[in-house]
């Protein structure tokens, strides 16, 4: 799989015209935030067929979890320390995507949110925390999953899409509103109510202070 991704990842110019267009930003499998946070979309191959039925007929960019190309180390692609990382994909599993009209991209490949590249792109993912980041920097994320921060202001649930026949152009401009909005509800979600443990890890009594909000 990871020799056949490398060899076929998208290497020509993403047409701009046909934009905004859907990525999806995968997991690393097996894992928690998949299964069981996925809920009914614990696979990749779930969530494109689910946006195929909402209508959407465009190329569909998929983007291979990075930590997955940690099965493979050195120049020579040797495998090694096997039992440390799991890795559920096959040739099966790409040749799939493919029937589903999916691209796949270079593990270098990223959209940088402050250039034009994040307008052509609306990230797709199914508990992935791009979708937190990206509602910090005032910008809306497809998810499928359960994830604790699903409704936190600029995520957009799959259920709550009537139709991807076309992608709204306004979820990929910065919306200072859900920058705002976004940091107030992390406030009131996670201020003095996260759980204390002895090595203080992901524990603070304030994670965002009143000057956090304001904006500049």
């Amino acid at each position: 799989y990871l020799t056949l991704y490398k060899k076929n990842a998208l290497k020509t110019t993403i047409n701009k015209e046909s934009s905004p267009l859907l990525i999806i930003y995968a997991h690393h499998q097996p894992e928690a935030s998949t299964m069981p946070m996925g809920g009914e979309y614990p696979s990749h191959v779930d969530l494109i067929i689910q946006l195929r039925a909402k209508g959407y007929q465009n190329t569909i960019f998929y983007k291979e979890h990075p930590s997955v190309f940690c099965y493979l180390f050195g120049d020579n692609n040797e495998i090694k320390d096997v039992d440390r990382i799991g890795l559920h994909r096959s040739r099966e599993y790409l040749e799939n995507l493919y029937k589903l009209k999916c691209e796949v991209l270079p593990i270098k490949f990223r959209i940088d949110q402050n250039k034009n590249s994040s307008e052509m792109f609306v990230p797709v993912t199914i508990t992935g925390n791009i979708a937190l980041e990206r509602s910090l920097f005032g910008l809306s994320t497809i998810v499928f999953g359960n994830p604790w921060w699903k409704k936190m202001p600029g995520i957009i649930h799959i259920d709550n899409i009537k139709s991807l026949e076309k992608v709204d152009k306004k979820w990929t401009i910065p919306n200072p509103s859900i920058i705002k909005d976004s940091k107030i509800w992390l406030k009131n979600t996670l201020n003095n109510k996260t759980v204390k443990n002895s090595m203080g890890v992901a524990y603070k009594k304030k994670f965002i202070s009143e000057e956090d909000i304001e904006l500049t």
